[in-house]
């Protein structure tokens, strides 16, 4: 059974190498509805690759729920052309088959190393772990502070507990948000993440008073439409209950996680009438609105623009420059004062003006097409590929957690923005244990 296996996997590999001399073709020969159903056999192909590679596929593989992601960021945009325009524009079609692109290499790249199930190196971790109640204390203590904190906030700006504040531009009620609150944010996060991975070893008192505060914090942002501050939360929680109750990923799970995705962008399309006070919207209008208007469709846009300025000679790339940024955002701006913007800043200024106040996502996709070209992505997530793998198998598995709460961030944003929100979501579950191991060691 098991060479069965590695043989079905290893013929997917071979047709991934098939889809990409497919996509050298298309760039010659133009034909939209090979594209897209090439689009969408690389994504089950993905899931038979992946599924074929381990003993049992948990549903909270890392590998195959990025790949759902870049799957659906490249999609949309030609589907929806296709679907309203009967074909795709040229700019379109170019950026989709850079996309389309990623999907072999990252595959491809994921395939490269041993396999190893993390649900059992989780059990070590856990097994292995000895529970500190002064560290503990320590983080309920910051916990405490840093949710008072954001309780005073909303309450400041009239958002607490108040939903009929879900009537009002979001957007405009938290502008006085500065960087300060999102660290905050991702502090928080951080903390509720260390009592998560380590719920099972973490006396019932302390579990307790933990799932009071997580609940709480969860009604305090729900009421403010912000879904966001505590979805790494809901993915931790997931990640640990996988593993503990060994959920497996099934053909039908993907599918039906597919249909959940596109019904909560209608839903979400819905809540922007209500918000607007449209009230008369046909289903047929709401439908085509989620296909224009969605997660999925806006990041697309970086890549279409940069593509276009790239062919029209007005973009330089930038050989690598950007993947050192992660470093350099850390460093003040009154201390550094020519330190770059990050490159969602400059792709708003380059192609709107400094005064454009709409913020766009800049997705890894994007980023490694304006440092190294049309090829950039390819290599990019073929080294990804390898690494999320190398990830998936090291004994702690704390980093792969921290990962899987942090996918959709990836998926979206670019490096120095993701190594910057990493940071400090994994303060205090993997830099401050490792630097207290690290002095214990000496």
């Amino acid at each position: 059974m098991i060479l069965f296996k590695k043989l079905l996997s290893s013929f997917g590999i071979f047709q991934y190498f098939v889809l990409i001399i497919c996509y050298l073709f298309l760039v010659v020969y133009k034909n939209d509805t090979l594209l897209i159903l090439a689009f969408f056999y690389s994504l089950f192909l993905g899931f038979f690759v992946i599924k074929n590679r381990v003993d049992y596929l948990l549903a909270n593989g890392n590998a195959l729920i990025f790949l759902i992601f870049l799957f659906l960021y490249g999609i949309f945009q030609a589907m929806i052309e296709k679907i309203l325009n009967g074909e795709i524009s040229d700019n379109v079609y170019i950026s989709s088959i850079i996309y389309a692109s990623a999907i072999p290499a990252y595959i491809i790249g994921w395939s490269f190393n041993k396999k190893e199930q993390y649900d059992k190196l989780y059990e070590s971790n856990i097994k292995e772990y000895k529970n500190n109640n002064g560290y503990n204390l320590f983080l309920i203590i910051i916990l405490l502070i840093l949710i008072g904190y954001v309780t005073y906030f909303f309450y400041s700006i009239g958002a607490l507990f108040n939903p009929s504040v879900l009537e009002k531009d979001r957007s405009t009620l938290f502008e006085e948000r500065g960087m300060g609150s999102i660290v905050i944010g991702l502090l928080i996060s951080g903390i509720f993440l260390h009592f998560i991975y380590y719920f099972k070893k973490i006396p019932k008192k302390i579990r307790y008073f933990v799932i009071a505060i997580l609940i709480y914090y969860i009604l305090l942002q729900l009421s403010a439409g912000n879904r966001r501050d505590f979805m790494p939360m809901i993915l931790g929680i997931f990640w640990v209950v996988v593993n503990i109750r060994k959920i497996k990923f099934t053909f039908s799970l993907l599918v039906g996680l597919l249909i959940a995705i596109s019904v909560f962008q209608y839903l979400g399309t819905i809540r922007s009438n209500l918000s607007s006070g449209l009230t008369n919207v046909s289903n047929e209008q709401n439908i085509i609105n989620t296909l224009q208007s969605n997660e999925f469709v806006y990041p697309f846009y970086t890549l279409s623009f940069d593509v276009k300025n790239y062919q029209n000679n007005q973009l330089d790339l930038k050989y690598g420059e950007s993947y050192l940024y992660p470093i350099i955002f850390f460093i003040p701006r009154n201390i550094y004062p020519e330190k770059p913007y990050s490159l969602a800043d400059q792709f708003i200024k380059r192609n709107f003006g400094s005064r454009y106040t709409m913020g766009f996502a800049y997705t890894p996709v994007t980023e490694a097409f304006v440092n190294f070209g049309y090829v950039g992505p390819f290599f990019f997530y073929l080294f990804l590929g390898f690494l999320i793998n190398k990830v998936a198998n090291k004994k702690n598995q704390v980093l792969n957690f921290i990962f899987f709460t942090m996918i959709l961030d990836l998926s979206r944003g670019e490096s120095g923005t993701f190594f910057y929100q990493f940071f400090f979501v994994s303060l205090f579950l993997l830099i401050i244990p490792g630097i207290i191991k690290l002095i214990q060691m000496r």
